[in-house]
């Protein structure tokens, strides 16, 4: 009886201990993300701020930037979400700082000279850098069977801040390692950096939500039923996104090729959106695009032209070995997916279908329906919508099926 309480006492202990290293992961990553979202930010408004020549020729060269570092540092891996799953399920569960260094900077070119991606995946990795460097730190023993729980806590404190939404960041960080299933170890540790991150973060940019939504949150019956057709729609978008990534990552074309043709089609689509869209609104995480989306004003025509250019802005920049999150691009199609339906079936709430929309086409595409409805909960500030959200990024996810925007996530824990 002694040596069992003696047991339990020593992993309360240990819990103790790594819930306060999970608190000042948090606070670190807090403030690295607030520092790399602001200067990143600021390039990239600087950027979109420019004439079509500038519009045109950024995004590619940034691509070409990207190569070259790639074939610097002798690191030719691009990912930065899927580098946190792969690295979740490697022995250790670690990320190193070099190679996240390496990646953060390649994101920092990517995302701010205008490609379409989202500053979630670079987030990640500082977060779960940090937390692999504070586990090693503090004498935490890489063959722990938990020994990899600070680094699945600062990958959730780099989205939580990132996206003012600690409960998303939380959810993400713990499902998209597998299909189906959660790495519930970590819950505590990832809630605990989660929320230390998302204050530290509000105390340096403010509060105001990512997603500034308006209207009163009630739905009829029609709704759930349009609901759920959204959700197909989603899935079977999610699930062809899903097959298109794949090709393009599994190219056997050499990189000089493929930053070449991305690179040509990038140059292409300046003028055409400025043309079709009034702006360059295929560029960056573009969060603007999800306001003019549930602008009542923005035509079905220009949402359609916004989708398309979206998605083949993203398509081109995984193709070309742009570095990047595919969480926001997945919330933008979202979001015009939805305010596409929202036209056709003319509902009185112009943020109900955007909403289920963000949620359905994120929840499938990365297989994270309950970071997917968390996440258009907390953005949008509209909890009423959670029941069609819910109902419509279940039918979303079983659409999708074994597919997934991460190539390495497992099915489910082993055992």
């Amino acid at each position: 009886m002694a040596q069992r309480s003696g047991q339990v006492g020593n992993v309360f202990k240990r819990l103790h201990l790594t819930l306060v290293l999970a608190g000042v992961v948090g606070v670190l990553t807090g403030i690295a993300v607030a520092a790399f979202e602001f200067s990143v930010s600021h390039a990239l408004e600087w950027v979109l701020s420019q004439r079509t020549l500038i519009l045109m020729t950024v995004p590619a060269l940034g691509l070409v930037a990207v190569a070259v570092l790639t074939r610097v540092v002798g690191d030719s891996d691009t990912t930065t979400t899927d580098a946190y799953v792969r690295a979740y399920h490697r022995p250790g569960g670690r990320l190193y700082p070099r190679s996240a260094i390496n990646k953060v900077i390649g994101s920092a070119i990517t995302i701010g000279s205008g490609n379409a991606f989202g500053f979630e995946g670079p987030s990640m990795l500082i977060g779960g850098t940090i937390g692999s460097s504070v586990r090693n730190r503090f004498g935490l023993r890489a063959g722990d069977h938990d020994a990899k729980v600070l680094m699945v806590a600062g990958a959730a404190a780099g989205v939580a801040a990132v996206f003012k939404a600690p409960l998303t960041g939380l959810i993400f960080a713990l499902e998209v390692p597998y299909h189906s299933d959660i790495a519930r170890r970590a819950l505590l540790p990832a809630l605990t950096a989660s929320a230390t991150a998302y204050l530290t973060y509000v105390s340096i940019v403010g509060v105001n939500p990512l997603i500034a939504t308006g209207g009163t949150s009630p739905f009829d019956f029609s709704d759930l039923v349009w609901g759920l057709a959204l959700g197909v729609a989603c899935g079977v978008l999610a699930r062809l996104g899903a097959w298109l990534l794949e090709l393009g990552k599994s190219t056997t074309l050499p990189l000089a090729q493929r930053v070449g043709i991305a690179a040509v089609v990038m140059i292409i689509l300046a003028p055409l959106a400025i043309h079709f869209v009034g702006g360059p609104e295929h560029m960056g995480p573009s969060y603007r695009v999800i306001e003019l989306a549930m602008d009542p004003s923005t035509g079905l025509k220009v949402l359609i032209i916004v989708f398309v250019m979206r998605a083949v802005a993203t398509w081109v920049g995984v193709f070309g070995g742009g570095m990047g999150g595919l969480f926001i691009p997945l919330v933008t199609q979202g979001a015009v997916v939805g305010s596409i339906f929202q036209r056709l079936v003319d509902a009185p709430n112009p943020y109900l279908f955007p909403t289920i929309g963000i949620s359905a086409l994120l929840g499938s595409g990365y297989n994270t329906p309950l970071a997917g409805v968390a996440f258009a909960a907390e953005a949008t500030g509209q909890p009423g919508f959670l029941v069609p959200a819910l109902l419509a990024t279940v039918v979303a996810r079983l659409i999708v099926g074994g597919q997934s925007f991460s190539s390495y996530q497992l099915l489910e824990r082993p055992g």
